[in-house]
């Protein structure tokens, strides 16, 4: 008998049909994506899901939504919130330092890196502003606090 790999989970039945156990896939999933007026294709790849073999209903959790997330920043040219936690860690920045450099929310920032929000234009622009010229961080520095901006 071998005890089963730690971390692992039971299979489990579709809550849906009760027929079959779901099974672990990966697949490549297209959508559209609404960006105010603009509608952008998105392509994610190498999504996992659980799939009924009995009835087809399919089931995702977070790993999912954060290769969705991933997806829909790029196709909408924006840094993706890997990249935003790149930024940020390769300035030596803690989440307070960069919101408090740029006037924003430390929730809006986490929410940014997390993918639970995506960020404006404007934010995307500011940020590779300052990943490419770190020195305006010693000019931001030197400004007084700015007003907290709302997130989105």
């Amino acid at each position: 008998m071998t005890l089963p790999e730690l971390g692992a989970k039971k299979p489990s039945r579709c809550p849906v049909c009760g027929r079959a156990e779901v099974e672990p896939r990966t697949r490549t999933e297209r959508f559209t994506y609404e960006d105010g007026p603009r509608v952008v294709e998105v392509v994610a790849e190498n999504v996992p899901v659980e799939v009924c073999p009995a009835c087809g209903e399919t089931y995702s959790g977070p790993a999912a939504w954060s290769i969705r997330d991933e997806a829909i920043c790029r196709a909408l040219g924006l840094l993706t919130p890997s990249q935003l936690r790149e930024l940020r860690t390769g300035l030596r920045l803690s989440l307070a330092e960069l919101a408090g450099l740029v006037g924003l929310e430390e929730r809006t920032l986490a929410e940014w890196e997390s993918g639970r929000a995506i960020p404006n234009r404007t934010a995307d622009r500011l940020l590779r502003l300052l990943a490419a010229q770190p020195e305006t961080i010693r000019f931001l520095s030197g400004l007084p606090a700015p007003p907290l901006l709302p997130a989105g």
